[in-house]
């Protein structure tokens, strides 16, 4: 289904919404990987309220491919779990209000999972992504999540939430933006750097996940990977400046 056609399924056609005009407007971003979408719909009349996101609050659009693929985080070479080829997974980077919408084609031989950590999920709780909210993804399938990112400003995550795919990558920032229009007090930073920690295991991830099954706990993790790297990550700064982690 298409946006437009999203915007408007929901019209009770019992319903009398009285004389309509037409609103447009199209979506904004800075971000590459994002489609801009011009969406033109009929004006919901004063009386009826929209329990959905504004038409003037954009629409972010990604796709994202979940893939095997080698990676040698600790100089030895393992399977890991890719998203749109890539280790870590890419950043999601969006405004305050923002509506996100994430295609997610899973092409590993199991389900899938992915959560959004720290999402607020207002009115959309069924887009968190964990088990018992979101069925998993099956093999050579694909589900799209839809949420806005309402209200929140700052630094967030996701990552797959099934099976501990979570030890074998998967996992990529968010970071929301706020707005212009709303005050943010500390001064403007000169860089801003984002920092993805995790634990980090030789092992494959459905070796660990037969380890958990079998009742027994999970080893010490063999390193602590920064951005998914274990030691060499740095960043080069200028003294005297503001800068955002």
């Amino acid at each position: 289904m298409d946006v437009a056609a999203m915007t408007t399924a929901n019209r009770n056609p019992s319903v009398s919404h009285g004389p309509t005009t037409t609103q447009s407007f199209t979506a904004r971003s800075s971000d590459p990987r994002t489609r801009f979408v011009d969406i033109r719909q009929p004006a919901r009349p004063h009386h009826a309220r929209m329990s959905a996101s504004r038409a003037e609050d954009p629409y972010r659009f990604f796709t994202f491919e979940v893939t095997y693929g080698q990676i040698s985080p600790l100089g030895v070479p393992q399977r890991g779990i890719l998203i749109n080829g890539q280790f870590p997974a890419p950043t999601i980077d969006c405004i305050t209000n923002d509506n996100v919408i994430v295609n997610v084609i899973n092409k590993l031989d199991e389900p899938f999972l992915i959560t959004w950590n720290g999402v607020k999920q207002r009115k959309s709780s069924w887009q968190d992504g964990v088990l018992g909210t979101n069925c998993p993804i099956p093999p050579n399938s694909n589900w799209t999540y839809q949420m806005q990112m309402k209200d929140q400003i700052g630094s967030y995550s996701y990552f797959p939430s099934t099976e501990m795919h979570r030890a074998s990558g998967g996992f990529g920032a968010i970071v929301i933006r706020a707005r212009a229009v709303i005050f943010v007090p500390y001064l403007k930073p000169v860089e801003e750097f984002t920092l993805l920690i995790s634990d980090w295991w030789k092992s494959d991830h459905k070796v660990l996940s037969q380890t958990l099954d079998s009742g027994k706990p999970l080893p010490m993790a063999d390193a602590l990977l920064i951005n998914g790297l274990p030691s060499s990550t740095s960043f080069t700064v200028l003294g005297g400046c503001q800068m955002w982690l």
